[in-house]
């Protein structure tokens, strides 16, 4: 396999795979085999897979990735621990025929099958190798002459097909699109909090009532005037009539925020997002349960998801481990768990001189979040650091 122009990105356009015969690994995250697919409209697709993985569930990516498979290349864990016998395979499954073309897409695979196929091609003169790279957007095409980088960052895939490919549904979803008053109230809002640190506390404070009136929220803070101009009790009724106002304004402070950097830089971002299983057998051994629910999802062009959990106040550890693991099942290791605090950078930063009577909940909050591994960001830097996550 050359390496020759390694750097160069091109149009995906300037060659054309459809008559090549087309090979994914089954993989958790199907977004990477499904993109070449959807680019090229491969007439023949076989699958390798491994039928007995103690730790991934095979038979269930392949049937996520809603794709007909010519043949399936069965391989036990065994027979993955001798690269010779994957080959030996391979060759029973593609003997040499005469203008047979190989498009592999190893994006999905464990060393031995790509070490396998790497040897398998050595004397396939017209074969490529395939590898998607989710972190730079680029799809690398290598021949036996040179390798290629491709962008991808185009919309391949929506969000109700990524969650698909994943084995999940939407059980609800409570917006895609923001609406005008509310969005302009909410813009506006989200300026008066970050300079305020006294309404921060008065919202903040929130936290301690299931239940408040709008209007008696306004009437007792200092910034009375500053909330009727913006018409906060107009656009924020349906908010507190819940449990816990502030949680679902914080939710729309971000959700607005990030409508407003990158709603036509991504290919969906969503609030209020539950999932349950697509399969009917697995949702309803769940009990026909929520599988769960994230408060902000981002699909990027290139297919990674990106969640956000928006907590006003505290958050356990049982918490920050289920988003954590929840994002990795719907997509895998380029998903980006992220907790929004109501609080500000500079005072995640020094979080141990806070007020423990105030801000105690969103303290332990960060820190279980960061047990977790969940990126943490200050209400104040959701534009700054957006732009760094979906590039």
């Amino acid at each position: 396999m050359g390496l020759e122009n390694k750097n160069a990105t091109k149009s995906m356009d300037e060659v054309k795979y459809q008559d090549y015969t087309y090979v994914v690994i089954s993989t958790l995250n199907q977004v990477v085999n499904i993109i070449p697919y959807k680019i090229y409209r491969f007439n023949d697709v076989y699958n390798m897979t491994i039928t007995d993985s103690p730790y991934f569930k095979n038979e269930e990516f392949n049937k996520n990735l809603g794709l007909t498979f010519k043949d399936t290349l069965s391989f036990t864990q065994l027979k993955m621990n001798s690269v010779s016998g994957i080959v030996e395979k391979l060759k029973g499954f593609f003997p040499k025929k005469e203008n047979e073309k190989i498009f592999w897409n190893i994006t999905g695979g464990q060393r031995p099958f790509i070490l396998a196929i790497s040897e398998f091609i050595k004397d396939r003169d017209d074969d490529v190798l395939c590898y998607l790279e989710g972190n730079s957007s680029t799809m690398t095409i290598m021949d036996k002459k040179k390798s290629k980088e491709y962008d991808y960052h185009q919309s391949y895939v929506n969000i109700k097909e990524a969650l698909k490919l994943m084995g999940f549904e939407f059980r609800n979803i409570k917006t895609k699109e923001g609406k005008d008053d509310e969005r302009n109230c909410y813009l506006k809002l989200y300026q008066l909090y970050i300079e305020n640190q006294k309404l921060r506390e008065e919202f903040i404070a929130l936290n301690e009532t299931t239940k408040a009136l709008c209007r008696d929220f306004v009437n007792n803070s200092q910034f009375k005037n500053d909330l009727e101009k913006i018409n906060f009790c107009k656009n924020t009724e349906d908010d507190f009539n819940q449990q816990y106002p502030f949680g679902y304004i914080l939710e729309k402070l971000a959700f607005y925020q990030l409508e407003k950097e990158i709603k036509a830089k991504v290919e969906s971002l969503v609030h209020s997002l539950k999932i349950i299983f697509s399969d009917e057998k697995k949702q309803k051994e769940s009990g026909n349960k929520t599988n769960d629910e994230f408060d902000i999802a981002i699909l990027t062009k290139n297919g990674k998801f990106i969640i956000f959990e928006c907590k006003s106040g505290g958050m356990s550890g049982d918490v920050a481990k289920s988003t954590n693991y929840s994002t990795y099942a719907i997509s895998g290791v380029y998903g980006k768990p992220i907790l929004i605090t109501p609080i500000m950078e500079s005072e995640i930063k020094d979080i141990n001189t806070l007020d423990k009577e105030t801000y105690g909940k969103i303290k332990s909050a960060i820190k279980s979040a960061k047990r977790a591994t969940l990126d943490v960001w200050g209400i104040d830097k959701i534009a700054d650091n957006i732009i760094d996550y979906i590039k």
